[in-house]
């Protein structure tokens, strides 16, 4: 058994608490002693009050000039230091939720604790794909909290290289905290009961590749008849999204859901006909998986996990890139496809098999195990 804090940023709606709450469960049959340090958005501090784990939430700060970014970036791990330094003698291994935050991995390394880096998704990409003016300093915090790290977890082998971790190969190990319940997610509505429906659901960000999509929708209408957009999720490029629908007359054709509420999210999945995901980057995202068990096609960028996950035309489909040409072109290719029934129960078959609670749990304690 095993002594745990996990440590992470910004636990916000969606995937982050995804990821959270399941490594969480993964870990608690596996553990004596757990606990959770992190900052906290839309609620957060409430999120865990029913799961066997302590908690420690600490308020963070975003926004503003690069200075006081800085600055608050710097306050915030200064206070998860803090936190953990409070049970640094109750723990043994600090499991570390992203690449950035070095003060609380110095720390884990002064006291001689064993650290995990999980890798997400990668700070490094996703701040050159934004072109953030932070982007320098965040590859080299990202660098030094690989140096100090005695595992990074990834979700497949490819991501080594498209993330730069090939020197880090040796103490890198592919695993995964994804696994779906599958009494929630699964097929409600027949496949070919639904009607002509592409979806995106997610992050209304530049990297997501959302304005892409949406500036593809005109060339997709003049290809395919009767099809309709909906559009699920909140972010920094809601208002130019809302402005490009209106200047291109397509507001009655593309449906602006806002955040989705879990208890509408499976049965939204289950209204589509493809979902599509045209992220620049990614890591592996939770949304496919639900769309999958939901018996929706997904079609999806050659990034990240993605193609450990999609076979195209077997279990989905596969884009070449994010750009308007190609998401047009792909997404008129889909929806003609002549089986795209069979497409939907093989990704149903594929998740249900692969990403499952008991396999999670087995690789995980199997990974924790070379600290005995």
């Amino acid at each position: 058994m095993h002594r745990i804090a996990i440590l992470t940023m910004n636990i916000v709606k969606g995937g982050g608490i995804t990821s959270v709450n399941n490594l969480i469960k993964i870990l608690n049959p596996i553990s004596d002693e757990l606990h959770l340090i992190s900052t906290y958005d839309q609620g957060g501090e409430n999120l865990f009050q029913d799961s066997n784990i302590n908690t420690s939430f600490i308020t963070h700060k975003g926004g503003g000039s690069k200075l006081s970014r800085t600055l608050n970036i710097i306050w915030t791990q200064i206070k998860m230091s803090y936190a953990l330094l409070k049970l640094i003698n109750h723990i043994e291994t600090v499991y570390l939720v992203g690449d950035t935050l070095f003060l609380p991995a110095l720390i884990s390394k002064i006291f001689n604790k064993n650290i995990i880096t999980a890798l997400l998704s990668s700070s490094v990409q996703i701040n050159e794909a934004v072109n953030d003016s932070f982007h320098r300093e965040i590859k080299l915090v990202a660098e030094l909290n690989y140096k100090l790290s005695d595992l990074i977890i990834i979700y497949s082998k490819s991501l080594i290289n498209e993330w730069s971790l090939d020197k880090y190969k040796d103490k890198t190990h592919i695993i995964q905290e994804h696994f779906l319940d599958f009494d929630r997610f699964k097929i409600t509505k027949k496949y070919e009961e639904r009607e002509k429906i592409v979806g995106y659901l997610g992050r209304l960000s530049y990297e997501k590749g959302i304005m892409e999509l949406i500036q593809a929708i005109p060339a997709i209408k003049d290809r395919i008849e009767d099809v309709s957009f909906l559009i699920g999720g909140t972010g920094p490029l809601e208002d130019e999204i809302v402005s490009e629908l209106e200047q291109n007359n397509l507001t009655k054709q593309v449906q602006l859901t806002g955040w989705i509420p879990d208890s509408d999210f499976v049965d939204t999945l289950n209204q589509l006909k493809l979902l599509v995901i045209p992220s620049e980057t990614e890591g592996l995202p939770y949304i496919i998986l639900e769309s999958m068990a939901c018996g929706t096609p997904v079609l999806a960028t050659n990034v990240g996990s993605i193609p450990d996950l999609i076979n195209d035309g077997d279990n989905g489909f596969i884009m070449e890139d994010n750009s308007v040409e190609s998401i047009s072109m792909n997404i008129s290719r889909v929806l003609e496809f002549s089986q795209l029934d069979k497409i939907a129960r093989e990704a149903q078959s594929f998740v249900e098999k692969k990403f499952n609670y008991e396999t999670a749990v087995k690789n995980y304690e199997s990974m924790l195990d070379q600290f005995q």
